[in-house]
């Protein structure tokens, strides 16, 4: 049955949110309306550019993914944005929708890639758990929860079939994964009035 008064969660992210975004919806049905950015954004610095274009209005919970494509290294061999500059974007995240929202603001870590990754670029795994102390940080500092994206990861026992291409995961995992942030943003959705 339908909540008459429905929670109502924005998911904004890259490919991930893409890809789990209707496991959330599906496990959430008749508990909160879910909606996904109609927009891609994926690197901190696109979302600062696209931020006062969310549908923001109405939202309960704004679930933000984003980083991977922060620190994956562009033609000079360094991350497309660097860690002072990742953390300083995730600040003005959190300040603008602050500004521009009452929803309660989550943000998921950056799981880690697989082996076959690893053989192109050695490093990327090191990036994402800098990369993730960071977000602890920064939201940490602002009173921003963290689903751990991480660890779900890591703990997931899909054998061969967790990792899709290296990057993005199994439908399967997908699957998962979605019941286990719908738990997570339901829990700590404010309370309807």
């Amino acid at each position: 049955m339908a909540s008459i008064n429905p929670i109502r969660i924005l998911l904004a992210g890259s490919s991930h949110t893409r890809l789990f975004f209707p496991f959330i919806e599906s496990c959430l049905e008749g508990i909160a309306v879910v909606a996904r950015l109609p927009c891609y954004a994926g690197r901190t610095d696109e979302i600062l550019n696209s931020l006062t274009e969310w549908p923001l209005e109405g939202q309960d919970v704004v679930h933000v993914y984003s980083g991977h494509r922060d620190l994956m290294l562009n033609d000079d061999g360094l991350p497309f944005v660097n860690p002072g500059m990742f953390e300083r974007n995730l600040r003005r995240i959190i300040e603008m929708l602050s500004s521009l929202t009452n929803a309660k603001i989550v943000f998921s870590n950056i799981p880690p890639v697989a082996d076959s990754i690893l053989r192109r670029d050695s490093g990327r795994n090191h990036r994402i758990i800098h990369y993730n102390r960071i977000i602890n940080y920064v939201a940490g500092d602002s009173g921003v929860p963290v689903h751990d994206f991480y660890g779900f990861a890591l703990r997931y026992q899909g054998g061969a079939s967790k990792y899709l291409d290296g990057v993005h995961f199994s439908r399967e995992f997908y699957r998962e994964f979605g019941r286990n942030l719908s738990d997570y943003l339901i829990k700590i959705a404010p309370p309807r009035g």
